[in-house]
């Protein structure tokens, strides 16, 4: 329930992973918050995106909202650049996770239809106290485009999942007010 609620606290490698998203937000890679991240050779074999977010010529860290299937659609993406949403993935694994099932690049394709791609960019973290966040880019990245029954597919996922919380008893931790209003499901 606390997931749910949005109730929990960061394990060291989310903080790891946050701080690598602000360093490429604001370019600092040398530092965030007083704590080290990595160096300036971070993107250096990531020339598709290094240069656009050295430039901050698209949105970081963007919001949306849409109605979807009756649902409030609320979701974020890390960066948005000529009509593609970056998505940046860490993981301490030594390769790039499969995101072919996602509803997030679903979601966001279907709330966002002047955005024609979403491209999942995964590096490999690894982080120690006190010591810079060691950092590799694991190529080659996901991208996913908009397909004809997107906004069907979509649909029916929203449907879905409010059967699952209405049978389990969950209405009450997504809705903003006990009613009979729909729950919100965040992208």
């Amino acid at each position: 329930m606390a997931s749910i609620r949005g109730e929990f606290k960061p394990l060291p490698r989310m903080a790891a992973g946050s701080r690598f998203h602000k360093a490429i937000e604001t370019a600092a890679f040398s530092g965030v918050d007083g704590q080290p991240v990595v160096d300036a050779l971070l993107l250096a074999d990531y020339g598709r995106v290094a240069t656009p977010l050295a430039e901050h010529r698209g949105i970081h860290e963007g919001k949306f909202t849409a109605c979807i299937a009756g649902v409030l659609v609320v979701g974020k993406f890390d960066y948005l650049t000529a009509g593609v949403v970056y998505d940046w993935k860490t993981t301490e694994k030594s390769a790039g996770g499969d995101y072919t099932d996602s509803l997030q690049w679903r979601m966001t394709l279907a709330a966002l239809p002047e955005i024609t791609r979403f491209r999942y960019e995964t590096f490999q973290l690894k982080a120690e106290e006190g010591e810079p966040t060691a950092v590799k880019y694991l190529p080659p990245g996901q991208e996913f485009a908009r397909y004809p029954a997107l906004l069907s597919d979509c649909e029916q996922w929203i449907y879905q999942f409010r059967g699952y919380i209405a049978h389990r008893g969950l209405t009450a931790f997504v809705a903003d007010k006990p009613s009979n209003e729909l729950p919100e499901a965040a992208a």
